[in-house]
């Protein structure tokens, strides 16, 4: 089954690159990502932690990896277009589906909204109980379907900018009340750029808006697609089974989190 695995990797990498049939020569997959710290960083070593476990995931099936850092909008862009072969990350849904392929799961990841403290703390069931704040979110993510229904029918007061940062500075000056973020990317933008005095203002709604799992996109444009996804699944697999993923998965993580921004214990 191992032989047969890897001939038919090789050969469907051969078919598109024949230059690589040299034994000196090594496969390299062209990735776009874009700034999601801690997951994806061209600031960070490891350049974020999704992006250390695709390039571990492939090292482990001799394969390198090359990131390109880009607006979301266009790493996704320049996937489907096949400028590039892979993008790192994203969530599954049918639009996507029907221009890539996903790997394995990556990762989940919760979103919650993040406000200022007031009075009388914020809750919410439904999200129409939201409809009279006016909610800041942020370019090319994707949030949920009735969220988007919500905000295109005006029942939710949407207010769209390029990046998480502009939305805490404009809910820091009160020109939104509150946005939804990643709660780890959330808590990596308070505690790494904003002074104790600043980030002690902002709380965090104890509702998730979503749950979503993340993977790795490959371009159906790609003619070898299939043997890129089937190399990195394989070397997932390697690195949660050798405890290895469970290891970088500890380390991503701010430690100390204030009370007011950790999330309820399951």
């Amino acid at each position: 089954m191992r032989i047969h695995h890897l001939i038919l990797v090789l050969s469907l990498w051969l078919s598109v690159f024949p230059a690589y049939g040299g034994a000196s020569e090594t496969l390299v997959v062209k990735i776009s990502t874009g700034e999601y710290p801690p997951f994806t960083s061209e600031g960070l070593a490891s350049k974020g932690f999704v992006n250390n476990i695709v390039k571990e995931a492939f090292a482990l099936e001799g394969v390198k990896t090359e990131f390109r850092f880009l607006p979301w909008q266009r790493a996704y862009r320049d996937m489907v277009d096949g400028s590039v072969q892979a993008s790192s990350y994203w969530y599954k849904n049918d639009a996507r589906a029907a221009v890539a392929l996903f790997s394995d799961e990556i990762l989940e990841e919760s979103f919650y909204f993040f406000s200022l403290k007031r009075p009388t703390p914020l809750s919410w069931n439904t999200l129409t109980d939201l409809k009279d704040l006016k909610i800041g979110v942020t370019q090319g993510y994707t949030y949920t379907d009735e969220f988007w229904l919500l905000g295109e029918q005006e029942t939710l007061h949407l207010d769209i900018v390029k990046t998480d940062d502009i939305n805490l500075r404009k809910l820091f000056n009160r020109r939104i009340d509150i946005f939804p973020m990643g709660y780890e990317a959330g808590l990596t933008l308070l505690m790494n750029k904003y002074p104790h005095n600043v980030r002690d203002q902002v709380v965090l709604v104890k509702k998730p808006l979503m749950t979503q799992k993340a993977y790795l996109l490959v371009s159906k444009k790609t003619i070898n697609a299939e043997a890129i996804i089937m190399s990195f699944n394989k070397g997932l697999k390697s690195l949660k089974r050798s405890g290895r993923y469970q290891s970088l998965y500890q380390d991503r993580f701010i430690k100390n989190v204030p009370e007011h921004l950790r999330i309820p214990a399951k």
